[in-house]
């Protein structure tokens, strides 16, 4: 893993001078599993796009408004940006079939002419020493037993596996009730985390800045209070 961190170092370090080959090469040893998710940070934004313009010169690469990074008139096929996309610390969240936008894990048939990238990894911040966990109270059966562990469903956006967190209690309640707009308050649990003892990573939530978090650590049920 060590001799992998290294290499991917040296690859960010002189990546405008890289080409394609580089890029795949790196994402390959990504996918054979010699890194883990959180081991590495997002490259800035700016200094990315600046990567990608000059990676891919015949489409438009482009910020939007709030902060993503938008790629359109895609000429080849996903695999062929996928790889520098992954070493950058980004993943595709959105994709533009016949002039829509989708979720990527939609499954929509046609041509890909344009996608959107978002951060896998935000700032991190300090780890205050309490949080909260909205659910769907069918859940506290398994999270009494197994704790608390990232899932990729019931998200605003297509994000890897993740725990969502904030450390104001009314605001649990309000995130609740967005990431679960069809069920009833009563059918919505909050749990109370105790970050004593705790060796994990909070990062900013762009889709909720002022008081989202995450975190992509597993919370043991010891650290977990039922609280509503």
């Amino acid at each position: 893993m060590y001799n992998f961190i290294f290499k991917y170092n040296e690859y960010i370090k002189n990546i405008f001078e890289s080409n394609i080959d580089d890029d795949l090469r790196i994402y390959t040893e990504f996918k054979n599993g010699y890194i883990v998710e959180g081991l590495i940070e997002t490259q800035p934004l700016d200094k990315s796009i600046r990567i990608l313009k000059r990676r891919f010169n015949d489409i438009e690469v482009f910020e939007s408004e709030t902060g993503e990074i938008v790629m359109i008139d895609l000429k080849q096929d996903l695999n062929h940006y996928t790889p520098l996309i992954n070493n950058l610390g980004y993943f595709i969240s959105r994709k533009c079939i016949n002039d829509k936008w989708y979720n990527y894990i939609n499954q929509i048939s046609g041509v890909i002419s344009g996608i959107v990238i978002e951060a896998k990894f935000d700032s991190i911040v300090n780890v205050p020493p309490f949080l909260y966990h909205a659910t769907l109270s069918k859940n506290n059966n398994s999270i009494s037993k197994v704790g608390l562990i990232p899932r990729s469903n019931n998200k605003k956006t297509t994000h890897p596996d993740r725990i969502y967190v904030t450390k104001d209690l009314k605001i649990a309640n309000i995130l609740g009730k967005d990431l679960f707009k069809d069920v009833t308050s009563t059918d919505i649990s909050i749990w109370e985390i105790d970050t004593n003892g705790l060796d994990m990573r909070l990062y900013k939530d762009i889709n909720f800045i002022k008081y989202g978090f995450y975190t992509l650590s597993n919370i043991p049920p010891n650290n977990l209070k039922l609280i509503i």
